[in-house]
């Protein structure tokens, strides 16, 4: 049984969205602090439409600790996104979404949960 640490919390639904990203439209670096968990689920993702990418939180001076070959020590990992899609992360995780270069929507709904 994996376990995570939140089997005494209690989840409270906070904010949820929804990210319509026409041509040209992206979203710049953030993170969603003061929440707990952040979750985006896709429901249209044409090809070149946007990347999510995910930004280290390791300070910029620390060295010799990542290997581009593991996503686990990563200074910037992207997600292409696909139709059906869950992202689940922690919301003080700094991400962005790429220009959508597509002729199409991107869509995606996005949500952030608070723990008690």
């Amino acid at each position: 049984m994996l376990t995570i640490g939140l089997a005494n919390k209690k989840i409270n639904s906070f904010q949820g969205w929804v990210n319509i990203y026409k041509k040209n439209n992206y979203q710049e670096t953030h993170d969603h602090n003061g929440n707990d968990i952040s979750v985006i689920y896709y429901l249209q993702t044409p090809k070149n439409s946007g990347n999510v990418r995910f930004y280290s939180p390791e300070p910029n001076g620390v060295k010799n600790c990542f290997d581009s070959t593991n996503p686990y020590t990563f200074k910037n990992y992207f997600i292409e996104p696909k139709e059906g899609q869950l992202l689940i992360f922690k919301s003080n995780l700094k991400h962005s979404v790429d220009q959508n270069k597509s002729n199409k929507a991107r869509i995606s709904l996005a949500y952030n949960v608070r723990l008690k």
